[in-house]
Order: C-alpha cells, then structure tokens, then sequence
C-alpha cells in the first residue's frame, strides 16, 4: 500500500512540476508580447528568436535585459509558490520540464510560421538560443529562492554552543 501511496505521490509530483512549467512558459510568453511595444525602442543586445510568433514581422527580438528580468522573475515567482520542503533536483526537474515546454512552445510557432514540417521546425526550434536561456534562467531563479529556504534559522542557543549541544536543544 505504502508503495502505491508514493508512486501516486511521484506521479502527483510530475503532474504539478509540469503545470507550473507551462504556466511559466505562458506567462513569460504574454509579459514579452506585452512589453515589446514599450521596450522595443531601448535597443542593445537583443536575444532573437524570443517571440518567434512575430517573425515575419520583424518583432521577433526583445532587449536581454527585459528578457533576463522576465524569465528570472517568473521562476523566482514559480519557486515561492513551491512547497518549502523541496529539493534541488525539484529545481533542476522544473527547468528541464520548462524547456520542453519552450522547446514544444517554440517549434510549434515556427511550424506555423515558416510553414515546416512538424520535424524541421523542432530542428529549427533546437537552434534557437531563447530556447535555452529562458529555462535556465527561470531555474536560477528557482534555485535562488530554494537556497534561501535550506539555510536554518540561527538561534541564540544553537549560536551559544557547540554543533553537539545545540542538538541537544533542539531535542529538548
């Protein structure tokens, strides 16, 4: 019985992993789209291919800055919604589920931009550097939040003593 309860733990686990994964993606995806009008303008360093929807338009692009802080921001936000007894390998499941999710994301704009095959498109959504920086920046951001939440708090006993008396507080 033990043994059914943590598989349908696991697979519970998986399931909310990937929700939280597609809506990162989501979010993520509208904030560009609705703040490229406004910071299309500030130019610099520009990670293309960020909205391959808007392509044939040439709106692809969006300012690495702007793309940074959006991506860092929505794993930070994904991170604090996560239960706090998690692991780091919860960090590193939710930012490989996040690039499939981006990887999937993006080739299927590309098929229906460029008009590939559903094949050529995945290659082409391979290549694109968006691809990887949004989810490994989105799991930085996981991470950050995951490495906060591992520091035990201090006290003032356990700050007092040796590693070896502070045990004993906490069992008493």
């Amino acid at each position: 019985m033990r043994r059914v309860a943590r598989s349908g733990a696991f697979v519970l686990a998986i399931l909310a992993t990937v929700g939280r994964a597609l809506l990162c993606v989501g979010v993520a995806t509208g904030l560009l789209y609705l703040l490229r009008p406004y910071v299309a303008p500030l130019g610099g360093t520009l990670v293309s291919d960020a909205l391959p929807l808007d392509e044939l338009p040439n709106h692809a692009a969006i300012p690495l800055p702007i793309f940074v802080a959006v991506w860092s921001g929505v794993g930070l936000s994904a991170a604090l919604l996560i239960q706090p007894r998690r692991s780091w390998r919860a960090d590193v499941g939710f930012a490989c589920v996040l690039w499939l999710c981006a990887l999937a994301g993006t080739a299927a704009s590309v098929f229906i931009v460029r008009q590939e095959s559903p094949l050529s498109g995945l290659e082409t959504a391979l290549t694109i550097p968006a691809v990887y920086i949004a989810p490994l920046l989105a799991g930085l951001g996981a991470g950050l939040v995951h490495i906060q939440r591992a520091q035990p708090p201090r006290t003032a006993r356990a700050r007092a003593g040796t590693p070896s008396e502070s045990r004993s507080f906490r069992r008493a």
